[in-house]
């Protein structure tokens, strides 16, 4: 009892940590224990609310992301639409008219996929445009296929059966005329000949390459060739000359009148091709960069910010450690003084006792 006495009047601490020192054992150390949970606990507070803002900018990054391959995916679509629709234009290969459907369906889809992807208002009425102007687009060539294969039956069943028939029908008359004894008539018919095959091979570079100098020269054999035909027809008395030369003018007749409707629709699948189908293709694609540039906008700050947040969380934990290593010692400092002195002291009762 003397000694406990002796122990609980050992010299008391002054100064700061004196409430601390005047404690009893078991509170100093369940005190030590509870400031060490309190590290604990805002650590690991701190580091739960920075993985969840790390959690938060990796998933808007990964859905950024997926927006973006999708926006790709409607470029890359599109960009195979433009070009079989181009080819087709030039060549009316039903290869690429399928090809070009295919392409248009795909370019929908994926605009369709796209603006699933994302809320921004911003973002939505660029895809909004866009998405019109694949429609526009896609009516555009509808028109480019049907006067692409109005053109091409026109040649298959018109120009490409009259024309050579007319050839042969001068050249006929030709002959009927040089047995006839007359060289006029002859001369005339060879004269309408050449005209023909060189209204003939205008027309082919008009239609089948879009050649647009072909166009004038074109114009210029056929009215050539009238000439021809009204020079022929005051030249012709005799009745097998006249009912070659009727069959004749009526094949002309025939084949020019295909060739101007050719002509015709030859300027109608320039205009489509070279300028509207052009002009929307380039307001498409406009629309596409402007996102492409708000994404690259929005992936470079969702980086920044996921950095921006590691960085905070680790600066965050190296301040608690430190902070919490201070503490400890500063407690274990105080803990051991108020335990140790009362024991060192203990010889010195003992032999005062004595």
């Amino acid at each position: 009892m003397e000694l406990a006495s002796n122990m609980s009047n050992a010299p008391q601490a002054s100064g700061f940590g004196t409430v601390f020192t005047n404690l009893k054992v078991s509170t100093k150390i369940v005190a030590g224990f509870a400031v060490v949970l309190a590290i604990v606990l805002v650590s690991s507070a701190v580091s739960y609310m920075s993985l969840a803002r790390i959690a938060a900018d990796f998933d808007g990054y990964t859905e950024k992301s997926a927006f973006a391959a999708a926006v790709a995916t409607v470029d890359e679509a599109f960009t195979d639409f433009e070009r079989n629709a181009q080819i087709f234009a030039a060549t009316g290969g039903k290869r690429e008219a399928d090809a070009a459907l295919a392409a248009a369906a795909g370019t929908r889809s994926a605009l369709d996929g796209a603006a699933k992807l994302t809320d921004d208002p911003a973002e939505k009425k660029e895809l909004k445009a866009a998405s019109e102007a694949a429609q526009s687009y896609a009516k555009n060539f509808d028109k480019l296929v049907a006067a692409r294969t109005a053109q091409d039956t026109l040649t298959r069943t018109v120009l490409d059966v009259a024309g050579p028939a007319a050839a042969e029908g001068f050249q006929q008359l030709a002959g009927l005329a040089a047995r006839g004894g007359n060289s006029n008539a002859e001369v005339l018919a060879l004269t309408g000949l050449q005209s023909l095959m060189t209204v003939r091979i205008n027309a082919n570079k008009l239609l089948a390459r879009h050649e647009a100098a072909a166009a004038s020269a074109a114009e210029q054999a056929a009215h050539d060739l009238e000439a021809t035909l009204a020079g022929l027809d005051a030249a012709v008395r005799v009745a097998d000359q006249r009912k070659a030369l009727g069959d004749v003018g009526a094949l002309v007749t025939k084949y020019l009148q295909a060739y101007e409707k050719g002509a015709e629709l030859s300027h109608e699948i320039e205009t489509l091709a070279q300028v509207e189908l052009l002009e929307v293709g380039h307001e498409l694609m406009a629309d596409l960069n402007t996102i492409k540039a708000a994404i690259d906008a929005d992936e470079k700050q969702l980086e920044e910010g996921l950095h921006g947040t590691t960085e905070t969380a680790e600066l965050a934990a190296m301040v608690i450690g430190l902070a919490g290593l201070v503490l400890g010692g500063f407690l274990a400092l105080l803990i051991g003084r108020t335990i140790s002195r009362p024991v060192i002291g203990m010889p010195n009762r003992l032999h005062q006792h004595r």
